[in-house]
């Protein structure tokens, strides 16, 4: 994962104005920002890479008593401590000091009667300050809710000074910070095939382009004979993906007993792929929050003297959070297999032994290149979704087909 170089780079140039007025203020204080927040209503919004500009205004119904005005940007962790990780303050205006309320006459220094604007432009940094949180890590998205035991909050802080005699107005602007994470590229061969649209190469054509895992299982088969199978699960590498996009996955069934690996083949229970989400906690031993937000869909693509081959994909949803760790502040994922099957009575000493998992990285945005193809056949988009649908992935019912040919020995290489 890595972060854009450069804002032009994730997104568009379009930003939202938003007014904000501090109710009750003796000098009618104001602050105007441009985000890329959706609509004026909701919170201001920015990226890594930004610059927060806006505009500062004190419309003074009569003189008042003003000795110093500061704008500052606060990231702030709060859990069982509080930590300051980003903290950057600027001084727009001063008593006899060199700041000036309005551009277009530099020679007044005192504030007048009426509107005085002070333009702004806080370009935000990459990392936290090294100095609150021990090295120069990242800054950590906008992580708020009720009642979360750790929370990553960002706001912006107008400090308007009167003198001993006045109490200082303060207005503070909360914000919404998400970086932008880019999924490294996949294998050659596969950015050639999305390239040239044309399916996958599988594990046995390009090794370099799968991380395998592996596991054997035994049991009894509809309690009449014993049978060994052994499973090889694969993921296509690196182990990040865009959000939105599907996540390949392949799996291999080995088995000398091919009465039990036709039954396998056929049992669309015995397989279960999901990608699942959790969240840790500075204060909690494990995880609080553990939630299935992808499910696979695969088919039988080859079969072969005592193997059977699976071909599928994880749809993800474009409403899925990156991944991301502060301290022990984390979200995580994993892409979790699963075997099982009525007929077989597996000897296990416990059922979380016929689950394998496989840590994984959602990222914000693609790779440069080709983009990633789902090769799944739905019959029924409306009911299932697609790409573009940023609502949460549902389970399906039944297994689609899929046109990953690119696990068979024949595959041609695309060039």
């Amino acid at each position: 994962m890595s972060l854009p170089s450069s804002p032009t780079s994730t997104t568009s140039s379009r930003r939202s104005a938003q007014t904000t007025a501090l109710t009750g203020s003796k000098v009618g204080l104001s602050v105007t920002l441009f985000s890329r927040a959706a609509s004026i209503t909701s919170t201001p919004l920015f990226y890594d890479c930004d610059t927060i500009q806006g505009a500062l205004t004190l419309d003074i119904p009569k003189k008042r008593n003003v000795t110093r005005i500061t704008i500052s940007v606060y990231g702030t962790h709060r859990s069982a401590t509080e930590t300051v990780f980003l903290n950057i303050s600027k001084v727009l205006w001063s008593r006899g000091g060199k700041s000036i309320p309005s551009e277009k006459d530099a020679s007044k220094r005192e504030l007048r009667v009426g509107a005085n604007t002070w333009n702004f432009a806080i370009p935000l940094p990459l990392h936290c300050d090294a100095k609150a949180v021990g090295e120069p890590i990242p800054l950590p998205p906008t992580h708020s809710g009720p009642a979360l035991p750790d929370t990553v909050i960002y706001e912006m802080q107008c400090d308007v000074q009167r003198g001993i005699f006045s109490e200082a107005e303060v207005l503070r602007i909360p914000f919404q910070y998400r970086p932008q994470i880019v999924a490294r590229p996949g294998s050659r061969y596969r950015m050639k095939a999305y390239a040239n649209g044309t399916p996958i190469p599988g594990p046995d054509i390009d090794p370099a382009g799968w991380k395998g895992f592996s596991a054997s299982y035994s049991g009894d088969f509809f309690s009449r004979r014993k049978a060994q199978i052994d499973c090889e699960f694969f993921l296509a590498t690196p182990l990040e993906y865009p959000r939105n996009y599907p996540i390949p996955f392949t799996v291999k069934i080995h088995c000398a007993d091919e009465q039990v690996l036709s039954y396998l083949a056929a049992a669309q229970s015995f397989l279960s792929v999901s990608l699942r989400c959790r969240t840790f906690y500075n204060t909690a031993p494990a995880a609080l929050t553990d939630d299935v937000v992808g499910t696979g869909q695969y088919e039988v693509v080859s079969r072969w003297p005592q193997t059977v081959e699976l071909a599928g994909e994880i749809r993800t949803s474009g409403g899925l959070q990156p991944s991301f760790r502060f301290k022990k502040l984390a979200r995580e994922y994993v892409v979790q297999f699963q075997v099982g099957s009525a007929a077989l009575q597996f000897d296990l000493d416990d059922e979380s032994e016929s689950i394998i998992e496989a840590p994984v990285a959602i990222c914000t945005l693609p790779a440069e290149g080709p983009l990633p193809i789902s090769y799944s056949r739905r019959t029924n988009n409306a009911s299932r979704g697609s790409s573009d649908d940023p609502s949460p992935v549902s389970p399906v019912a039944s297994i689609p087909s899929f046109s990953l040919a690119g696990v068979y020995n024949d595959y041609v290489m695309p060039v």
